[in-house]
């Protein structure tokens, strides 16, 4: 029995989703939580019964701190392309005021410069 295309990539996300679980030391129910879900939907999806993880996708990509293709498809960002972390924070910043980032730039600047420092010895 062949197994399609479609049920190949829904297992490699779902696989995906799993493993990032796992490195960043997170629990399903964790994830569950964030999405609104039940754990028994979450148990579903791990054993292949239901897509409906593809609605939340985003979401997931969101709280794991990964683009949505990388889930689908393994395509990891570029180094030219921000996470979804990276897009908050940088979103935070420019929506603060100038004193603000003033400040923020002085302790990236001071970070910055003590890894430097670090590098150096």
């Amino acid at each position: 029995m062949k197994t399609s295309d479609k049920e190949l990539n829904r297992n490699s996300t779902i696989h995906r989703i799993l493993d990032l679980l796992k490195k960043k030391n997170i629990r399903q129910k964790e994830l569950a939580n964030y999405l609104g879900i039940s754990t028994s939907i979450f148990t579903n999806w791990k054993y292949r019964n239901g897509n409906s993880y593809m609605n939340y996708l985003d979401k997931i990509a969101a709280f794991l701190d990964v683009s949505p293709a990388y889930l689908i498809n393994g395509e990891k960002t570029g180094d030219n392309e921000l996470t979804n972390r990276e897009e908050k924070l940088l979103k935070v910043y420019r929506e603060t005021d100038d004193e603000s980032r003033r400040m923020i730039d002085c302790l990236i600047e001071y970070i910055v410069s003590k890894n430097t420092e670090a590098g150096k010895q």
